[in-house]
């Protein structure tokens, strides 16, 4: 996929690349033949990986990468914020006897 893709200009994104522990020297060697290659790449590919920290990610390819963060939300209020941020009023008003349950719940009230 990943070869086709630098042939045509497509995008691809691998996701949870921490997950797959083994598959990161496989990942290494792409990414070095698309380094190595990078003569015969279409200008509109593009390849993003998303990954937790991990000790088993190639250095290499963190050092070749444009490197983006995401720092999480600290204490219970940013985190619920963060949460309930895209739903919308229908949302609430639809399962508002779950919503208030979880709302006891978690104050315990």
């Amino acid at each position: 996929m990943i070869k086709n893709a630098t042939k045509f200009g497509e995008w691809v994104f691998v996701q949870n690349c921490h997950l797959a522990a083994s598959w990161m020297n496989a990942m290494e060697d792409i990414i070095k033949n698309i380094q190595e290659t990078s003569s015969l790449l279409h200008s509109n590919f593009r390849l993003y990986l998303s990954s937790m920290p991990a000790k088993h990610f190639p250095v290499s390819v963190l050092q070749n990468s444009v490197k983006v963060t995401n720092e999480p939300h600290k204490g219970i209020r940013a985190n619920l914020r963060r949460a309930f941020i895209d739903m919308s009023t229908s949302f609430f008003e639809d399962h508002r006897k779950t919503f208030l349950f979880f709302v006891r719940k978690i104050f315990n009230n």
